[in-house]
């Protein structure tokens, strides 16, 4: 903002205050003027600029390594969501589904092993890394990125 004689160099620069917040670009009455988030051009005539960003989503895939387990997703900004055995929700195929998620959402996972199967811990991989798997039963979870969480169930020993 400020007074400029025509035709001065102009720099600008936006930056998001927040790592959920993703810059779009610089708007000059509601048409896209530039991309890059600091830029510089020539001030030949009067522009009010908008800085505009958008909040981002991630996609977390839910994975079952076995049919009879079940997976409850507890999310503050939306109902519980339980992966079936049977495929019923959401419309789950090939034990997996994938659902979008708020930046910053926090998920409480809870397995629920199934008749002749146990819960046998969890892992976490991102697209730059994989995290260790975790034992413990519940998993609370910040979404941050993309990720594929998968929940291990192991059928118990046959009894002779």
């Amino acid at each position: 903002m400020g007074t400029y004689d025509c035709c001065d160099l102009v720099e600008i620069a936006a930056v998001a205050t927040d790592t959920c917040w993703k810059f779009v670009g610089w708007y000059d009455n509601g048409s896209i003027f530039e991309t890059e988030s600091a830029t510089e051009f020539k001030l030949c005539e009067n522009k009010t600029l908008e800085a505009r960003f958008e909040f981002l989503q991630y996609k977390i895939t839910f994975v079952r390594d076995l049919d009879n387990g079940i997976i409850e997703v507890n999310n503050n900004n939306r109902p519980n969501v339980v992966l079936d055995a049977v495929g019923q929700i959401l419309a789950m195929t090939e034990n997996a589904t994938s659902l979008d998620f708020d930046c910053g959402d926090q998920l409480d996972l809870y397995p629920d092993a199934r008749a002749g199967t146990y819960f046998d811990g969890w892992l976490i991989e991102y697209e730059d890394e994989t995290v260790t798997t975790t034992p413990d039963a519940t998993l609370l979870f910040d979404v941050t990125q993309d990720a594929t969480i998968t929940a291990f169930f192991e059928l118990f020993p046959s009894q002779p």
